[in-house]
């Protein structure tokens, strides 16, 4: 950590957007992934990932998530829910437009590899589909249910539709939320 701090930072001593963003999701990764650790050391990776976290400018799609497991973290639902929702949104737009690995746009006229479950992640081969099924803890193996939920329910609003039951999703992403720690 200390020298991926040192190799981004600018003349001004402030570290570049991007090296913010891996930092946040270093301590974060440490945080759901270390059980050894004891409650002092936990909340200190935790504040050290929500400090990374706001110091980027420019919220990308990796961005909303990141910043939903620190909302979820630090006890504030509300503000999860409603990043993990522009995430899920952000990754609809890019279904079936962009390799869900690697971000490359898929060429026009081919046909992309995709999730058979969610059916929102796409990939530029089968190499990426199984790279990212078993990646890290962030997996498309812990997001699918999520995507594919989230998928049914802005298909639904769009055909007109009741609204999905908002406990419902509360539900999807509380289970989701559960999941991610200690993995």
């Amino acid at each position: 950590l200390h020298q991926l701090c040192l190799s981004s930072s600018r003349p001004d001593g402030t570290m570049l957007p991007q090296a913010n963003e891996a930092m946040a999701q270093t301590y974060l990764e440490k945080y759901c992934t270390d059980v050894t650790l004891g409650i002092t050391k936990r909340t200190l990776l935790l504040q050290f990932a929500t400090m990374h976290a706001q110091r980027v400018d420019a919220v990308t799609t990796d961005m909303h998530l990141i910043r939903a497991q620190l909302f979820y973290f630090n006890g504030d639902k509300h503000q999860a829910y409603r990043h993990l929702e522009l995430y899920l949104d952000a990754r609809l737009l890019d279904c079936k437009l962009k390799c869900y690995t690697c971000d490359q746009r898929i060429r026009t006229g081919s046909v992309p590899f995709s999730c058979a479950c969610c059916r929102v992640a796409s990939y530029c081969g089968r190499r990426h589909q199984k790279l990212t099924w078993k990646n890290e803890r962030m997996s498309h193996k812990v997001l699918c249910p999520v995507l594919g939920h989230w998928r049914k329910t802005k298909k639904g609003r769009k055909n007109g539709r009741a609204n999905e039951d908002e406990r419902k999703n509360d539900r999807v992403f509380d289970t989701y939320f559960g999941s991610i720690a200690f993995l």
